[in-house]
């Protein structure tokens, strides 16, 4: 049986085979910097308040101007703008991975390894069992729903029927982290394909229609004597800047690939397992140790870096206007100048923590707690 451990872990082992010492979290001061007001403009308790989910990352989606939140529970509930539920549906077993959405169509994963389809209106229309556990959201296409599971498979299903289609598996190290890469669809000349990360360092391109191998490009290799010091899982979100693909991989690089042929185009030692923001004339990123980084897009050279947060584990970082917004493990949300990396504000989100990213929505963020808390905030 594959062995998985989770980022918490992780953070604490990889310090002690690295350095024989435990890497300490940073302690926020007592009193937070206030450049900013950090408002909570509108909140809600909408499940379990003991119930975590360790697995995914549950953040809301946005959709036609609503918010929808799965919930460990199981439950999928609906939000208006003003934070007010309109509807609550349950799926019957814990939910793992944010929800996909189109206009007609949604996809909720859970616990049991199965994906559940539902029309725009929340009425079920299939199931379909994938066997592992997802902790990213679908890919939806016009036929076809992509899914990558925590066991290195990507699985395609018919969108009507939730048939299968085809599944890729590459081989898996004893070792890897407790999720896996977001998957991306992509037009190229040669048809869609989609590109993800897997575990053992690669960054991959499948043939959309088939699931065969179109190219590849390996982002980390494994080095060390211990399988902890081998890891090198590329589990972060890509992002796109004019045409080329950015992807980033833990111990690996920051890379940008052409995804015509899967060329490398620039490549900067940058291990992390975030994704990263791009903004006008700077990348921003977050390394494994939390630092989160600012890198000038056109030569990939540091702007600034702050170190405010080591070992906090800081998520995904989101550009809010002047501002570079991101969470961490105890539930704080915190505010930083995009131009100077200089801390601005903060403000405790959920007491239980939280595992999630800020999610832009209208003039703010949205951020998703373990408490099953979902608050709205904005910055001024």
């Amino acid at each position: 049986m594959q062995k998985l451990v989770s980022l918490s872990l992780l953070i604490v082992l990889t310090a002690c085979s690295s350095q024989s010492l435990r890497e300490q979290a940073a302690v926020l001061p007592e009193t937070l910097p206030s450049a900013v007001d950090v408002n909570v403009q509108w909140w809600q308790v909408l499940g379990d308040e003991t119930k975590k989910n360790q697995f995914g990352q549950l953040a809301p989606a946005v959709h036609g101007g609503r918010v929808f939140v799965p919930l460990a529970d199981g439950d999928i509930v609906e939000l208006n703008g003003q934070g007010t539920e309109v509807s609550r549906i349950s799926v019957g077993q814990t939910i793992t991975a944010p929800l996909a959405m189109t206009d007609e169509f949604r996809i909720a994963l859970d616990s049991k390894g199965v994906a559940h389809a539902f029309n725009g209106s929340f009425k079920a229309l299939w199931s379909t069992p994938i066997k592992s556990l997802a902790t990213r959201a679908a890919v939806i296409s016009n036929d076809r729903v992509f899914v990558q599971t925590i066991d290195g498979r990507i699985t395609a299903l018919e969108r009507l029927t939730g048939r299968l289609l085809w599944s890729y598996q590459d081989a898996e190290p004893a070792l890897t982290l407790t999720g896996t890469a977001q998957p991306m669809l992509v037009p190229t000349q040669q048809g869609d394909i989609l590109v993800t990360g897997l575990a053992n360092g690669k960054f991959i391109a499948l043939n959309s229609l088939n699931g065969s191998l179109v190219w590849e490009y390996r982002i980390a290799k494994a080095t060390g004597k211990t399988e902890i010091s081998r890891l090198v899982d590329v589990d972060s979100k890509v992002t796109m800047i004019d045409g080329l693909l950015v992807v980033t991989g833990y111990q690996g690089g920051l890379v940008i690939i052409n995804p015509e042929n899967g060329a490398m185009v620039a490549n900067k030692p940058f291990s992390s397992y975030r994704a990263v923001a791009i903004n006008g004339p700077n990348v921003y990123g977050v390394l494994d140790n939390s630092h989160i980084v600012a890198l000038e897009t056109n030569t990939l050279a540091q702007a600034w870096v702050n170190s405010d947060f080591e070992y906090r584990q800081i998520s995904d970082v989101v550009v809010l206007g002047q501002y570079l917004i991101a969470s961490d493990i105890e539930g704080y949300l915190h505010v930083l100048d995009n131009q100077t990396g200089e801390w601005l504000g903060s403000r405790h989100i959920d007491w239980q923590g939280s595992n999630s990213y800020p999610v832009p929505f209208e003039s703010g963020v949205l951020l998703q707690g373990y408490s099953s808390r979902i608050k709205y905030v904005t910055i001024n």
